[in-house]
């Protein structure tokens, strides 16, 4: 009778550590979680280490804000990471919503910024392609800038212009100077009478 008394109380102690834990990871803190600890161990590495197969997401309590996939990265001066062929999605309503690639990229492993560089891609459905050879992304701010000439491609116009601003959570893009708006001439001849 005894036995099957602490059996109870064992398995309700069980029982209650499991839905503490299910709690504490449905609100755990904003912060970044690895596909292993990728991260942590080249942050803690001496310059010029070398880990590969990166994948870390970035969460705000139990929403993903971005992910960042890459075959490689190196541990640079003081807390950079410099990273090879990134990968960068951004989600919304827990959907990628925009991804952006590019040939090196450059974090600052103290606020999380990035410098995105050499045949930086950007795109989704309904944003189109940008292109440009660097694009900021500011974490904090949840902003993709560039102070750099940049190409805005869509089915219907093409926007072209030196630096821009993208608000992820407004969705607004906006273009600092030269600005050039071109219309393919498919559009132009089928409204004309």
């Amino acid at each position: 009778m005894k036995r099957s008394r602490y059996a109870r109380h064992l398995f309700l102690l069980l029982s209650l550590l499991i839905v503490a834990s299910v709690y504490w990871y449905l609100k755990r803190p904003y912060g970044l979680q690895t596909g292993g600890r990728q991260a942590l161990e080249l942050l803690a590495a001496k310059q010029g280490a070398l880990v590969t197969d990166i994948h870390l997401t970035q969460y705000d309590e139990d929403r993903v804000r971005w992910t960042l996939d890459a075959p490689s990265a190196q541990r640079g001066e003081e807390k950079r990471i410099l990273i090879h062929h990134p990968r960068l999605g951004f989600a919304q309503d827990d959907q990628e919503n925009i991804v952006v690639t590019a040939e090196e990229g450059d974090v600052d492993g103290a606020t999380g910024r990035m410098v995105l560089t050499g045949r930086v891609e950007a795109g989704d459905t309904e944003m189109g392609r940008l292109e440009t050879e660097l694009l900021r992304f500011d974490p904090e701010k949840r902003m993709l800038y560039t102070d750099r000439v940049f190409r805005l491609e869509r089915e219907q116009m093409r926007l072209e212009g030196q630096g821009m601003t993208l608000a992820q959570e407004s969705r607004t893009l906006t273009v600092e100077s030269q600005v050039r708006v071109t219309f393919p001439d498919a559009l132009l001849s089928a409204e004309k009478p």
